[in-house]
């Protein structure tokens, strides 16, 4: 991932050259001898802001991709969160791709329980048979997802269902 940072301590608002785009994940050592002991702030970013940690991200990128850090950002996680929780991503769109003849379905509250029930993810508090599935209500368990944390997101034109554990 490109960032730019601003040294500001050689920073005189006068001259801007000293924003520099760098590519995270950066070997750690390399990182430390392009910061030196100067102090700089993350200008651009597509994940984090101004007041980011550039270490703290650099070792987040080394344990986490990019798109999955973005995927969660854009679930409203922040950084600080991500770097201390568990994650579970549900790519909606396409475990859904096969049904409804291979059109997806829509991402109701209706379809978002019953993903996640088929998947094993939340269950009903009875035994359930397919028998039952035009009578249950599966939103109730996305609303009972929902309240157990899962949030829905779209990140590049997918919906992805997330929960934090």
């Amino acid at each position: 991932m490109d960032i730019t940072i601003r040294n500001i301590t050689k920073d005189t608002m006068v001259d801007f050259n000293n924003d520099h785009t760098i590519k995270l994940p950066m070997n750690e050592e390399d990182l430390r001898k392009l910061l030196g002991d100067d102090e700089w702030i993350i200008v651009d970013s597509p994940i984090g802001e101004e007041l980011t940690n550039i270490t703290e991200l650099n070792e987040l990128l080394s344990e986490k991709d990019e798109e999955t850090l973005e995927i969660l950002q854009s679930a409203g996680y922040l950084l600080e969160e991500i770097k201390n929780g568990e994650f579970t991503i549900v790519d909606f769109d396409s475990e859904t791709s096969q049904w409804n003849c291979g059109n997806g379905v829509s991402t109701d509250d209706w379809w978002k329980g019953y993903l996640l029930h088929d998947l094993g993810y939340i269950k009903f508090p009875f035994k359930y048979t397919e028998e039952m599935e035009d009578w249950v209500r599966f939103e109730a368990l996305w609303e009972q997802a929902d309240c157990e944390g899962w949030r829905e997101t779209r990140y590049n034109n997918t919906t992805y269902l997330v929960n934090r554990y």
